[in-house]
Parts: structure tokens; C-alpha cells; sequence
């Protein structure tokens, strides 16, 4: 799995879609719409029964150069390892956590960290995080959760 290829892939589809739903079967249903509709970039979030498998199967039915599919709301590393073993090629997070950066780092995934602090901005940076994500948005003022703050880029892409 290349770690710029999936950042590149994001940054490229300009739309992150995150998947949340009540079941697999409706997970399925709204990423396959995403698809239909052009966004290739989906994050599929655990609070969704059966994250794991809606991962392995869109993995399965689209492969990584249609789609790029990665695991939302992971809150630890063991559920980030989980992800990953199910083809999940990114991790997003809602606040940075040392210990799944580390794994991420180790499986060369992109690590997605949430920050409401500049603090958490540089603790993130820090850990490698590929892209940083403002959560909640409303948290630093206006003009934030509209889209207008530039994505952190790898040094290679600089």
C-alpha cells in the first residue's frame, strides 16, 4: 500500500465522503451511490454495525484504484489494526492518539487525526499524521468548517 498514492487519491477527489449508517446493507447502498456519483474517497465509520465487513467487501467489489476506502471514528489501535486487516487504506480519528498513529506509522497507512487545538495540530504533526482534520470545525471560529483551510501536504509533494 503506498501512503502517497492514497493521500494523492484523496486530495484528488476533492470529496471525502464519510459513510455513517444503521446497518452494513445501507453502508453498502451509500457508498455505492458515492461511486455512481464520482466520489471515490469514502471513509466508513465504526459507530456502523459491521464496519469491518462493509470494508472487506467494498475492497473486494472495487479494489484501490477505483475506490479509496478508509476507517472513520477509530478511537484506538486495536481498532485500527481491525481496519486495516479489512483492506481499510486510511485511518481517521476524532483526536490524535499516539499509540494508532504508531501502528498506522508501522503499516504505512495515513493517519487522519481530528485537532481543535493548535496544540493537537503539532502533536499530530509530530506523529507523522498525513492530513489533520479540524473537529469539531466550529470549535476555532468562522470560516473553518467551510473548506478554506489548506490540506498539509507531504514534504515529497512540496
Amino acid at each position: 500500500m503506498n501512503n502517497h498514492r492514497v493521500v494523492g487519491q484523496i486530495i484528488d477527489c476533492g470529496i471525502l465522503a464519510i459513510v455513517r449508517a444503521h446497518s452494513s446493507e445501507e453502508a453498502l447502498q451509500v457508498a455505492d451511490a458515492c461511486f455512481e456519483g464520482g466520489v471515490i474517497a469514502l471513509e466508513i465509520t465504526f459507530t456502523t454495525p459491521g464496519a469491518s465487513d462493509v470494508i472487506r467487501c467494498l475492497r473486494t467489489r472495487y479494489g484501490s484504484k477505483q475506490m479509496v476506502i478508509g476507517a472513520g471514528t477509530v478511537l484506538d489501535p486495536e481498532t485500527a489494526r481491525v481496519a486495516i486487516l479489512s483492506g481499510a487504506e486510511f485511518i481517521v480519528a476524532p483526536s490524535v492518539s499516539a499509540d494508532t498513529a504508531r501502528l498506522c506509522n508501522r503499516y504505512q497507512i495515513p493517519y487522519l487525526p481530528g485537532a481543535s487545538s493548535v496544540k493537537e495540530v503539532i502533536e499530530a504533526m509530530e506523529l507523522g499524521a498525513a492530513i489533520i482534520k479540524v473537529f469539531p470545525a466550529e470549535v476555532l471560529g468562522p470560516g473553518i468548517s467551510d473548506g478554506r483551510v489548506p490540506i498539509r501536504r507531504s514534504p515529497a509533494e512540496i
